[in-house]
């Protein structure tokens, strides 16, 4: 049998330094030199060092009583050509601004870098990251589903991704429980009565969210009387013409659609009334119009979320790319704002 782990103090005077060095080392302290805090950490683990959990959970306690000191910056990786382009979107912005506060509470600053996904740029931010002393990152989602970012040094690491869009490398993910979106969607539509749902969405934004859409609904769809099943409109560029022939052929008593003007004019144009004639029902709330009944993704969350996920990693020393890729969902909320009829009353005999 092996014996009992070294303490910190033991490991620290087998490598001929002060324990606080060590610690700071094992925590990835900036005052501690890359190359320095390498070497102790390796040494730690080659003397078969493991951390008190009760040791870990107390320093946590202590530090949650007194102001975090800033420890180091976690990049907000941005794959684009275009730096900030995320801003122009409500949801990313609120991705930032969750994650942003999270991260100073725990003594952490987040700061985007902008990376355009080809070799040349990937091989300068992998020289800067490491020129920085960065070791965390958080991948956002790029404009471009499928978006690889191989040729990063994913090695020297601890970084997580937000959403679907990132293909290569598989990092940890976090991301709205899509799939589970959908079929809160089905759900509340049976109980409102409603027999023909049909889903309208372009193929773009299905496949942003890994197909999770249609593949719940789809699954959902399954249920119904074969005479109710409306095929989807799935569709490349949306047109006025192509949605009103879909509503005269298969007669949709609502639909289920990404927020935008798109189609609530369409709705309007053909001469039906929300909810009276039609339900609506969203899967992202608008950008600049009314918010439609529907589903609210939590972005608070998954902003915070992601900090914390990634500030884990750095606690545990876990960097590269996962053997395991691991994906976080968070649940999104309900919402009703008068587009689809309530759900029926129901009597107690």
């Amino acid at each position: 049998m092996s014996g009992p782990s070294p303490t910190l103090r033991q490991v620290a005077e087998a490598a001929g330094v002060h324990h606080t060095t060590l610690s700071r080392a094992l925590r990835h302290h900036p005052e501690i030199a890359a190359a320095k805090a390498e070497y102790l950490r390796e040494f730690a683990r080659k003397m078969g060092y493991v951390p008190d959990p009760m040791l870990r959970a107390l320093a946590a306690y202590r530090g949650g009583r007194r102001p975090m000191a800033f420890h180091s910056v976690i990049a907000w990786l941005n794959p684009s050509s275009e730096a900030a382009s995320w801003q122009c979107h409500r949801t990313y912005r609120e991705y930032f601004a969750c994650a942003s506060d999270r991260a100073q509470k725990l003594g952490f600053k987040l700061e985007e870098i902008t990376v355009a996904p080809s070799g040349d740029a990937l091989a300068r931010v992998t020289s800067m990251l490491r020129a920085r002393s960065i070791h965390a990152a958080i991948v956002v989602p790029a404009p471009v589903s499928q978006t690889s970012l191989e040729d990063i040094d994913w090695e020297h690491l601890s970084a997580v991704r937000i959403g679907h869009s990132l293909s290569k490398p598989r990092l940890h993910a976090i991301t709205s429980n899509h799939h589970g979106g959908m079929l809160k969607v089905m759900a509340e539509l049976r109980a409102r009565g409603y027999r023909r749902p049909g889903l309208c969405i372009s193929k773009r934004m299905d496949i942003r969210v890994n197909y999770h859409w249609s593949a719940a609904f789809f699954r959902e769809q399954n249920e119904l009387p074969t005479d109710t099943r409306v095929p989807p409109l799935l569709f490349d560029a949306f047109t006025h013409e192509s949605f009103c022939t879909w509503i005269d052929r298969y007669a949709p008593d609502a639909i289920i659609a990404v927020g935008d003007d798109l189609i609530p004019d369409s709705i309007r144009k053909s001469g039906l009334r929300v909810p009276e004639d039609i339900g609506l029902v969203a899967l992202v709330q608008p950008e600049h119009a009314d918010v439609i009944t529907g589903i609210v993704g939590n972005r608070n969350a998954v902003g915070a979320v992601a900090v914390d996920v990634v500030v884990a990693m750095i606690n545990r020393q876990e960097r590269g790319i996962p053997e395991f890729p691991h994906t976080l969902l968070i649940d999104d909320t309900w919402i009703d704002c008068g587009t689809l009829r309530p759900r029926a009353v129901e009597t107690v005999d």
